[in-house]
């Protein structure tokens, strides 16, 4: 068969999306693994495994993948090597597999619905994570410039420099940053692979039970560190607080991945109908739970409560519609039992959390101790200080959080402070706002954290995609309301995966748990599966109204388009997206080459005064004194404090071959180049500047040499040292 231009064009589109995914992978994977000897080998191993298996059958490389998003999360603290996203360095191979099974063309696009005035088309939910994934990719770019300086473009050299004034440098702020891009984007990865393989309801239930299965095994584990290895995968702080993590990333990681796994846990119950399997799933609730204690998250807890309420709500409807037809004395009889039952449940754990000997004798330690004391730290703050200081007591620093996020958003609102910046902002809003007030966490909440890293841009795009799940699932089941039974078991199934993206959502405003790489992809996979259900169920028979044909083979694209993507609307998108974008690049580079620069930052939030500082490239004087000449490298940055409205500095260059071979050297303040001189003798140059008139009390000076030159090769003496230009004292004036 011959190909056609646009099929070559599609291989070649296919072709460089997998180079350029196959090069992130490898640099990735090679700063993550570097030095790690033995373990570098055994991850090799298995993302080479992986591989192959996606390779041979991508359907069973993503499920091997689901089966370890629990599992392997601990890890490397258990092989006691540096901390990292395991669980994301295994997707890669699984991801890059399944876009050369996408070349193959083994899966098209699945269409989703349309009625007969209103339906969502597959680009509705395309477009946003598009115009998302675009944002955080630059927004990656412009914070990994900002916090190396911005080189190559403004230095010829990479420095390691201080990013805060705590002293954290750029050589552990850059692959922070780094980790936090691949984390945003990793959900929306998944996401897009559980859509296009999921295609029938066996694959949701075969997905459930994987990851149902394969977190019995971290209970296990959780057990076993509980009552034989306390340290085993978990830091010391954490056992010192009664608290475990099983196999994941942290015990917060793993109550969040609780609050994910909950709903699904109890409708499998109901699901099934055979008796054993009710049985099974029933004991392997019962394993799940102790996660859940031992966990030690109250925020999990909430996300929980939620999920039970919203089921002891739905199946009481349930009943009553059953129970509607029995006369009124059986009818208020069952009504007045359930009430009573509520109430006496309701009131023990009432009891338990608040009253101290329960809580003694019954539960001594996990969530719910944990959640007992917080009632009474609140109970004992509302008495003697009042509610706001009660919420205080027992938010655990978060309305602090809170306000620092709601400070960068704040400043920054097109574009916030860069992805991953919040936790590496944080100790210089301390200091400007704050300054007894030391600890550096998270945001506290997952809302505001994107609000201070994005700003309203990214926070209005997140809301949108989130929104637009739970819109297609409503219309979804208003659509299908005749057609589904009350108790039918499809029915029972989107509910679980919508109340598990509800509940997540939920606890996001108590956390960023989404920081946590198996929490972000155990939520977009939910998503997905949501997002496939929804397809699975539309695509299982033809629709012809009004001439329009909706099933998984055919779809009228003409009419389609005229009723939802006509091309005003496509171009007025278009128009939209390219003024978002644009407008958040500008801003964002603003920003970042101003108030958020190193430099700049260095003087708004006086790192001088606890000793940090980025001065680099300048030897040792060649006299006695400050004031004596000294020499710089080729490049070489000095802060000084400023003593006046002008500023003068001295230059001579001493190059063996400088009346032949002229040295530039450009001068910048701040970021901005004042000038560029030329030095064509080895005479005294005094260069004189108008300051910038601000708040500053300080302000930088970067000097970059067109070239440096050694002595000891220029035969005048042993001097090793690389030589750019010398400077003198420097002088203010008014």
């Amino acid at each position: 068969m011959k190909r056609t231009y646009g099929s070559i064009k599609r291989d070649i589109g296919y072709f460089f999306v997998f180079l350029i995914i196959f090069v992130i992978f490898f640099l990735y994977k090679s700063y993550i693994l570097n030095n790690n000897s033995v373990f570098f080998l055994i991850i090799e191993i298995a993302i080479f495994i992986l591989f192959i298996i996606s390779i041979f059958k991508i359907r069973l490389g993503f499920y091997t993948f689901i089966f370890l998003i629990p599992l392997v999360n601990s890890l490397p603290e258990i092989m006691a090597k540096k901390s990292f996203m395991l669980i994301m360095l295994l997707f890669f191979p699984v991801f890059l597999a399944f876009i050369i099974d996408m070349h193959k063309g083994q899966y098209g696009l699945n269409e989703d619905f349309i009625r007969q005035k209103q339906g969502f088309y597959d680009k509705t939910l395309t477009g946003v994570i598009v115009t998302i994934a675009i944002l955080f990719s630059i927004s990656f770019i412009i914070t990994v410039l900002r916090y190396a300086n911005f080189y190559p473009f403004f230095t010829g050299n990479y420095h390691n420099l201080f990013i805060n004034i705590k002293g954290v440098t750029s050589d552990y702020a850059i692959p922070w940053v780094m980790d936090s891009y691949f984390n945003y984007i990793i959900g929306f990865a998944v996401l897009i692979v559980a859509y296009k393989l999921v295609n029938k309801m066996g694959d949701i239930l075969n997905i459930l039970n994987i990851i149902i299965f394969s977190t019995f095994f971290s209970s296990l584990f959780i057990i076993y560190q509980k009552f034989f290895n306390p340290y085993i995968g978990v830091p010391g702080i954490w056992v010192d607080s009664g608290r475990f993590n099983a196999t994941f990333s942290d015990p917060n990681g793993l109550g969040a991945f609780c609050v994910l796994l909950f709903p699904i846990f109890l409708i499998m119950i109901f699901i099934y109908r055979n008796i054993f399997k009710k049985i099974l799933y029933s004991v392997l609730l019962l394993f799940f739970l102790i996660l859940i204690y031992f966990s030690g998250s109250r925020s999990s807890l909430i996300g929980i409560f939620f999920s039970a309420a919203v089921f002891i709500v739905y199946f009481l409807i349930i009943a009553i519609k059953k129970i509607s037809m029995l006369d009124f004395k059986r009818k208020m009889k069952i009504i007045i039992a359930i009430v009573i039952c509520v109430v006496i449940f309701l009131s023990g754990i009432l009891a338990i959390f608040i009253n101290d000997s329960s809580r003694n004798k019954i539960l001594k330690n996990g969530v719910v101790a944990r959640t007992a004391d917080t009632f009474r730290t609140f109970k004992l703050y509302l008495e003697k200080d009042g509610l706001a200081e009660a919420l205080k007591s027992v938010s655990n620093y978060r309305y602090i959080y809170w306000e620092r996020a709601y400070q960068m958003g704040r400043d920054y609102p097109f574009s916030g402070v860069g992805i991953g910046s919040y936790i590496l902002e944080i100790p210089d809003y301390n200091y400007r706002y704050n300054r007894g007030f030391q600890n550096e966490d998270y945001a506290g909440n997952y809302y505001l954290q994107v609000f201070a890293e994005f700003g309203f841009t990214g926070l209005i795009l997140i809301i949108t995609f989130f929104v637009t799940i739970i819109v297609r699932y409503a219309i979804y089941i208003k659509r299908n309301r005749r057609k589904i039974s009350s108790d039918n078991r499809k029915n029972y199934l989107i509910l679980a995966l919508f109340l598990s993206f509800l509940s997540m959502m939920l606890i996001l405003v108590f956390g960023p748990h989404t920081n946590f790489a198996e929490v972000q992809i155990a939520f977009y996979l939910i998503a997905g599966l949501i997002l496939s259900f929804i397809k699975i169920d539309d695509n299982s028979f033809l629709i012809i109204r009004k001439n329009i044909c909706v099933n998984s083979v055919y779809i009228n694209k003409k009419i389609l388009g005229k009723y939802l993507f006509g091309k005003k609307q496509k171009i007025i998108l278009a128009i939209c997206v390219i003024v978002i974008i644009s407008v958040f690049t500008y801003k964002f580079t603003e920003a970042s080459s101003t108030n958020l620069s190193l430099y700049v930052k260095e003087n708004i939030c006086g790192w001088s005064d606890v000793g940090v500082n980025n001065n680099f490239g300048l030897y040792a004087e060649e006299g006695y004194g400050e004031d004596s000449p000294r020499w710089t490298m080729k490049e070489a940055h000095i802060n000084y404090k400023k003593e006046g409205k002008r500023f003068s500095i001295p230059l001579k260059a001493l190059n063996p071959d400088i009346y032949e071979n002229p040295l530039f050297v450009k001068i910048y303040i701040d970021y901005n180049l004042m000038t560029e001189i030329r030095l064509n003798d080895d005479k005294w140059h005094i260069i004189t500047f108008k300051l910038p008139q601000n708040d500053m009390g300080r302000f930088n000076v970067t000097l970059v040499c067109s070239r440096d030159w050694n002595p000891r090769e220029s035969g005048i003496s042993d001097d090793e040292r690389r030589l750019g230009v010398m400077t003198g004292a420097v002088e203010f004036k008014d």
